[in-house]
């Protein structure tokens, strides 16, 4: 076929190292070019002439210099689109702010709109309407007695203050779990747990609070209508009052929690009220099944007011009859 008389060159090594080497001194000379053409007026004196050393790299062993000449007399000046006057800067700076101002009392709005933050009780009558407590400072301060029993959970939505705040609402307006949790942006699970967990730290850290006061600081601060009607012989003020509980699965604890007042599964409690309206007595929870003759029989409340008779037998007790 006549092809093996045809034999093809192949590039041989030395040739291609010096295609190579012209191709990179090519390119060096392109960029000593652009350097050259991007010299710009330097405010020179007027007719003035500026000589310029420019070093190009011939070679990878040899550095040649170049000696570039400008008169000064063909340099013009120039203008850039982007100079700013003073009074740009100054409208600049009043309009950053102006909009850093506005972004600040953005977020203090945010912060006010969610329910249950110090910076949302911004007035002492939303605090008493919604804790019961006089105003911020005393809400404030029994946050900080109780927070030292608080553990710490990684997982909760809520600040602490945010949970105490929920837990007091309960309280004070008796709000139902699924309105806390809307209220709150929560789960209905999650509130509940937090109002079961605040109200064992709430217990463990305040039940000391409840105490029986000394005959002669209730004759001294015995209000006036009392004086009236029963002199200073009103020791204390007693009531009963049951709470809804579900039904129990035990026959034997679902009997003994049955309320014939309320119709419903309860558990009951005596609490005792002096006559300035300080809580002084409130007994273990019992069944709903039981009166409250029994009840006021069998709780500690008799003894504490014999222990005070000793010395004045003229102590009585008030209750309302049903």
């Amino acid at each position: 076929m006549g092809h093996k008389k045809f034999k093809f060159e192949v590039e041989k090594p030395r040739e291609r190292y010096l295609r190579h080497k012209n191709r990179s001194l090519l390119t060096s000379q392109s960029d000593s070019m652009s350097c050259r053409n991007s010299i710009t007026n330097l405010n020179p004196p007027e007719d003035s002439i500026v000589d310029f050393q420019i070093e190009n790299f011939k070679s990878s062993d040899s550095i040649v210099s170049e000696s570039v000449t400008i008169d000064c007399k063909n340099l013009v000046d120039a203008s850039v689109q982007t100079d700013m006057t003073v009074k740009n800067i100054n409208q600049i700076e009043t309009e950053f702010i102006y909009k850093n101002k506005l972004n600040y009392d953005l977020r203090a709005n945010l912060v006010k709109l969610h329910v249950g933050t110090i910076e949302w009780f911004d007035t002492d009558s939303k605090v008493t309407f919604y804790t019961g407590l006089p105003n911020l400072k005393i809400l404030c301060c029994l946050f900080n007695f109780l927070k030292p029993l608080i553990t710490e959970n990684e997982n909760s939505v809520l600040s602490y203050f945010e949970e105490f705040s929920l837990t007091l609402m309960r309280l004070r307006l008796n709000l139902s779990i699924r309105d806390l949790a809307y209220r709150f942006e929560t789960s209905k699970s999650t509130s509940s747990k937090v109002f079961l967990r605040w109200i064992d730290i709430m217990y463990f850290r305040m039940k000391h609070l409840i105490k029986w006061p000394a005959r002669n600081e209730l004759i001294e601060t015995m209000p006036l209508c009392f004086r009236k009607y029963f002199e200073t012989k009103v020791a204390v003020i007693i009531d009963c009052f049951e709470i809804f509980i579900n039904k129990p699965s035990n026959l034997c604890a679902r009997a003994a929690t049955w309320s014939q007042y309320k119709h419903h599964n309860t558990v009951k409690f005596l609490i005792g009220v002096s006559p300035q309206g300080v809580i002084t007595f409130v007994s273990k929870a019992w069944g709903g099944r039981v009166s409250d003759k029994y009840l006021t029989d069998h709780c500690s409340i008799l003894k504490n007011i014999l222990f005070r008779c000793r010395n004045n037998p003229e102590n009585c007790l008030c209750s309302s009859t049903r």
